[in-house]
């Protein structure tokens, strides 16, 4: 029967590499985010693009660029062959390098306002830089429980907590940016929104609710009071009406295991 040996390099420190593929990457997807944002700058305030970040790119260079153009379109400045060159110039990647230099001098500047993705399709792409990206921070988190498992002296219940929130880290990423798209001001001025309240001029369905207040000020007893009329439909505090009564659950650990 094959051993994990026999189909994989180990290297010094104890992790496992394949040696016959490399990590997973998009460089064309990489390059076509690039591309959708020259042509396009708007398109960077997209929900997918919006959650990529420069260590989502497998090449540096690519992360690098899309930093800039990112932090031009944020700083209002015009994307063009003059100004992206100027920046570029300007901007050196984490090892020191000039950006401009790493792109292959201004010609490699000239060829992103050659290369000619499809803009709509910019989310898209992103959603493929990430998904590539996501899957090489999977592989960072087994390499590194993989060395981890190997001490004799770790904690197995240590280690499983810390793999489990590495875990974590990855996992959402993509749902949040999803859940919370970016809106520019134009966008919320032009934009309708329709409210439907849970309880009239106060608590609204579908969106966050903050409740806060000072120490030992009935922030629970409220609360409580606030579900018992959410799931009744009575009038919150025999004031605000409560449209129609809705499913509650409610959880309070404030007291610990005896609550």
């Amino acid at each position: 029967m094959p051993t994990l040996a026999s189909k994989a390099k180990h290297r010094n420190d104890g992790d496992i590499i394949d040696a016959d593929r490399a990590p997973p990457n998009s460089r064309d997807h990489e390059r076509a985010v690039l591309g959708a944002i020259v042509l396009d700058p708007a398109v960077a305030s997209g929900p997918q693009l919006a959650a990529l970040s420069a260590a989502d790119f497998y090449d540096p260079v690519f992360g690098g660029l899309f930093q800039l153009l990112t932090r031009m379109h944020g700083d209002g400045v015009p994307i063009d062959t003059t100004t992206l060159i100027d920046h570029a110039e300007r901007y050196r990647l984490h090892d020191g390098r000039q950006l401009i230099e790493s792109l292959g001098g201004v010609t490699g500047v000239l060829d992103l306002f050659q290369y000619s993705p499809i803009a709509d399709h910019a989310e898209w792409y992103a959603r493929q830089v990430k998904a590539a990206s996501r899957l090489r921070q999977l592989i960072e988190v087994h390499s590194t429980a993989l060395r981890a498992a190997r001490d004799p002296n770790a904690d197995a219940d240590i280690l499983l907590a810390k793999v489990l929130g590495d875990l974590e880290l990855v996992r959402p990423v993509a749902e949040a940016a999803t859940r919370f798209p970016l809106l520019t001001c134009g966008q919320i001025d032009d934009a309708h929104f329709d409210l439907a309240y849970l309880v009239a001029g106060l608590l609204v369905a579908g969106q966050p609710c903050v409740f806060a207040g000072g120490k030992k000020c009935m922030k629970t007893t409220l609360l409580l009071s606030l579900a018992l009329s959410l799931a009744t439909g009575r009038s919150f505090l025999d004031r605000f009406e409560v449209y129609a009564p809705v499913s509650v659950l409610m959880m309070t650990a404030e007291s610990g295991l005896a609550t």
